[in-house]
């Protein structure tokens, strides 16, 4: 159980980290396009975009990966989809 912890714990801010260095390298790059062919600020504000989106879905999926382990489920392994009550296999029965 404590290595389960340790271990969410050690992705959560391996992720955590991974996030923020991709805006911090986006913008970089950013930066380095604009002094390479003089178009500044395009370059910047398009890396700042860019490291955003990217922030926003590592962080997605690390939300899902930190779900997962808290079920017990293996992040490779499909969640098995909820049943609703009143259905089965084919739809609503029909009484």
């Amino acid at each position: 159980m404590a290595g389960q912890v340790n271990s969410t714990a050690g992705s959560a801010y391996q992720g955590a980290a991974e996030s923020v260095l991709a805006i911090v390298i986006a913008m970089g790059i950013g930066y380095w396009v604009d002094g390479r062919w003089d178009t500044s600020p395009w370059g910047l504000l398009v890396g700042a975009v860019t490291g955003f989106a990217a922030f926003v879905l590592r962080l997605s999926r690390m939300r899902k990966l930190v779900q997962n382990q808290g079920d017990g489920v293996s992040p490779d392994e499909p969640k098995q989809p909820r049943e609703t009550r009143g259905s089965g296999p084919s739809g609503p029965s029909a009484e």
